[in-house]
């Protein structure tokens, strides 16, 4: 689908099922989504990444554009949110 996917490793808590060849199904599983793009990050990279141009306030925008929308529904009037 051409997504961009991110595993947060030290916010995961994987089970290791030994595979009989001194590997983990936690390897086997990493091995496979590295074949398929995913990239392994941690929080820390998370934390302190900058957002995509543009993308800074969506979510505060579909937020509040949310709110404004029920507010207009019960009210009938347009509310702007700051």
């Amino acid at each position: 689908l051409g997504y961009e996917v991110y595993v947060v490793e030290d916010a995961t808590a994987s089970i290791g099922v030994p595979n009989g060849d001194n590997t983990t199904s936690v390897d086997t599983a990493k091995a496979d989504m590295l074949l398929q793009g995913v990239k392994f990050v941690s929080t820390e990279e998370v934390l302190t990444s900058e957002c995509p141009a543009g993308t800074e306030n969506m979510w505060t925008y579909a937020r509040n554009r949310r709110k404004s929308r029920r507010l207009v529904e019960k009210y009938g009037k347009v509310v702007t949110l700051w």
